[in-house]
């Protein structure tokens, strides 16, 4: 055994002796070499997908024999050194991938030749290719685009291309990046091909806040007024291409904010990074570097149209009302947010409001110079105007046409409105000046009601414009009417005004539905013969057809008859018949026994304007007149002396008709005589008026009341006119005066035009 150890040391050593020199022998054979790393490439490639950032920015495709090398093939995602004095990216690359590669090898000699290795400049690196594409997509609308931000690309385990950075979560982004990737990278010198793209996306998913919706809600709560009139059209990263620094030129992204602004006044710049990066705080503590870029934002801002849009809106009657004032601002979601005054427009009203906007920046866009293509962009925004003072012009101008169609007749007010310099304007036409003076002093007085800011410093001063019509239709018509009143008795035009909508309209009564039709063929027959004088009244919109209420004169007078008996005033009155003289007073014709003592016409007025409904025909700022048509004469006089003796004796008879005329007479003649109310109201009870008969028991009870100084003898005469009424009648007759006496007694008043319900 002894002797065997020896012998099995030599071969040991032999052994030993023999792998070394084959060793030796690898290391000096490059082919050897490049064939076992070809052989290892997969897991080389493995290695440095996981390896420093500057292995995984390497691709190797293929390791093969050189002179006394290996050389390699394959890409580089190169670029500049981060800062001076680091060493390039492609000579650092060497040193760590060819450590890598040896220490696989286990050949710590082993050289490379690595010019087979194509570098790709950082504008040329996949994300980068990317970016760049979704700011072209971006910029041509494709706003999916704008909501990606990538940042790196790097190689994986299998040689594909590896992408980093953040997108919005929608599926239309989504959508985008995966088309991208197939449409710019599919035959990018960094990507293998073969069957399919090897590209992975490990662009995270995340909740995209920086949308321009979302920056332009930030930027409406801004202190700053001027930062307020900017509109945030769109927002995306990208690279500085005037950055001259290559380090930092592909590995900065800035978050660049186009749009629209508004004006030229300074906007608090340095404060929009700020607000930017409360927005998304994360974004900006991350890799890559990202910075604010407002620059696009800030540049030439667009001068306001603002006069020229009332210019504009003055010429609109459907804007009445609107008064556009400097100082826009953008709301919530870019609508550019009107200043100014608006009466609480309709939607049609609105809609029109923005076709006027509209126009009004299509010329600007239509000069073609500097400034179009930014009014081309502010006319993409909408338009809101709920920043606007609702002021109800349109309550003033409804006010102002209820005054004056209640107050005077022919005033036609067209348009309350804010002139091209932003006055407030009443444009309407009277016939007289004075009328026009009263138009304009009213509506100075009720402005301040509805316009309170209307005369302040900034707002408007207040204007009228008023012009004449030559002459007066309404009162055309009413001297028609009294000319005839055969055909128009009973025709009360109250008024003769213009609606909300300027048609010529008459209000009143008539004394029947055919006057007015008769009333529309006269207007027609006007127009046509004498078109020259009214012309603005029958100019569209035509006249009103006349729709007058029908309240019968005729049932008025019946009235009028019965109650003026009971009082004193109207003694030695007899009301005939009633008409309307030109000036539209309710005139009453009458036969008038003796000379009046006073005038009971006010007294008449009192009870009519007193009625619900006969208050229309004796309006408050017309006369109401009584007017002699007959009497005194002799045979007047001459009848009343027997008209008392001859009613009572043919009341006691069976003439009743006759004894209604002889009583008449007396009622007219001798009013102060208590037995000329006796018989009356005898008449009237056996004629089963209950209401006359408690009207003349009223005036018979009053003559010979107790302070009356011939009360006793009232009562004798009355008694001796009466005594041959007997019978049933007289003692009814009696039972009610009674009742009357009670009545009166207690405070009855006499009867008025409104009849009391039984």
């Amino acid at each position: 055994m002894a002797l065997l150890q020896p012998s099995l040391r030599a071969l040991a050593l032999f052994a030993l002796l023999a792998l070394a020199a084959r060793g030796a022998s690898a290391q000096d054979d490059p082919t050897k070499s490049a064939a076992e790393a070809q052989k290892q490439l997969g897991e080389i490639q493995k290695r440095l997908a996981t390896g420093t950032e500057f292995q995984n920015r390497l691709r190797i495709d293929k390791f093969e024999a050189g002179d006394g090398q290996v050389k390699v093939t394959g890409v580089f995602l190169d670029g500049p050194a981060a800062k001076d004095g680091d060493p390039l990216p492609f000579d650092a690359m060497q040193d760590e991938a060819g450590k890598l590669v040896r220490e696989r090898l286990k050949d710590d000699k082993l050289k490379f030749d690595w010019s087979g290795v194509k570098k790709i400049e950082p504008k040329d690196h996949p994300h980068i290719v990317l970016q760049l594409a979704a700011n072209a997509a971006g910029a041509k609308g494709d706003a999916a685009a704008d909501r990606c931000l990538f940042a790196g690309s790097h190689f994986g385990a299998d040689g594909g291309i590896i992408l980093s950075g953040k997108r919005a979560k929608d599926e239309e982004t989504a959508k985008w990046l995966a088309s991208a990737i197939g449409k710019h990278l599919a035959k990018h010198a960094a990507v293998k091909g073969g069957e399919k793209t090897l590209v992975t996306d490990e662009v995270k998913p995340v909740d995209w806040k920086l949308a321009p919706l979302d920056m332009q809600k930030l930027f409406i709560t801004a202190a700053d007024v001027p930062t307020r009139r900017l509109r945030v059209d769109r927002v995306y990263m990208a690279y500085d291409p005037e950055k001259p620094d290559p380090a930092s030129r592909w590995s900065t992204l800035h978050m660049t904010l186009e749009g629209v602004r508004l004006g030229e006044d300074a906007v608090a710049a340095d404060a929009i990074p700020e607000m930017c990066r409360k927005q998304w705080p994360e974004l900006f503590a991350g890799t890559p570097k990202v910075l604010v870029n407002p620059k696009p934002l800030l540049g030439p801002g667009i001068p306001e149209p603002a006069t020229k849009f009332q210019a504009a809106v003055a010429a609109k009657p459907a804007l009445d009302g609107v008064r556009i004032d400097p100082g826009a601002e953008f709301g919530p979601t870019g609508e550019l947010m009107l200043a100014g005054l608006q009466p609480g427009l309709t939607a049609a009203a609105e809609k029109e409001l923005v076709a006027t906007y509209q126009a009004v920046v299509k010329e600007f866009i239509d000069k073609a110079d500097a400034a179009s293509e930014r009014y081309k962009r502010l006319a993409a925004g909408g338009v809101s105007t709920k920043q606007m003072k609702v002021v109800p012009t349109g309550k003033l101008l409804t006010e102002l046409r209820e005054w004056a169609a209640n107050t005077m007749d022919d005033a036609r007010l067209s348009r309350l409105f804010f002139t091209d310099t932003g006055v407030l304007s009443l444009e309407y036409r009277t016939v007289t000046k004075v009328a026009g003076d009263r138009v304009q002093a009213k509506f100075k007085e009720l402005a301040p009601k509805y316009l309170p800011d209307a005369a302040q410093p900034g707002g408007t001063t207040l204007t009228t414009g008023p012009t004449l019509f030559p002459d007066s239709l309404t009162d055309r018509l009413r001297k028609e009417m009294a000319s005839d009143q055969k055909k128009w008795n009973g025709v009360l035009i109250e008024r003769g005004y213009f609606d909300a909508d300027r048609h010529y309209t008459l209000r009143g009564v008539v004394e029947s539905a055919a006057q007015n039709e008769a009333l529309a063929l006269l207007l027609a027959q006007i127009q046509f013969e004498q078109l020259q004088r009214y012309p603005e009244f029958f100019a569209p919109p035509r006249p009103a057809k006349p729709a007058l209420d029908v309240v019968p004169l005729r049932d008025l007078l019946d009235r009028v008859k019965r109650v003026t008996p009971a009082y004193p005033e109207f003694d030695g009155i007899r009301i005939e018949s009633a008409r309307y003289d030109a000036n539209v007073n309710l005139i009453f014709d009458a036969h008038i026994a003796g000379k009046l003592e006073s005038d009971p016409s006010p007294l008449l007025a009192k009870l009519l304007r007193d009625h619900p409904t006969y208050k229309r025909r004796a309006p408050a700022d017309k006369q109401v007149r009584i007017a002699r048509v007959s009497g005194p004469a002799d045979t007047d006089v001459q009848e009343g002396r027997f008209s008392v003796a001859y009613g009572a004796k043919l009341l006691a008879g069976t003439d009743a008709k006759k004894a209604k005329a002889w009583l008449d007479s007396a009622v007219l003649h001798y009013p102060n005589e208590a037995g000329v109310w006796f018989l009356s109201a005898y008449y009237n009870h056996t004629n089963g008026d209950s209401e006359l008969a408690r009207r003349d028991l009223y005036r018979m009870i009053d003559l010979e009341g107790a302070i009356a100084f011939n009360g006793a003898a009232q009562r004798k005469r009355r008694y001796e006119a009466a005594r041959d009424l007997q019978g049933k009648a007289r003692n009814e007759l009696e039972a009610l005066w009674l009742d009357a006496f009670r009545e009166v007694k207690d405070g009855a008043t006499p009867i008025t035009m409104t009849k009391k319900e039984k």
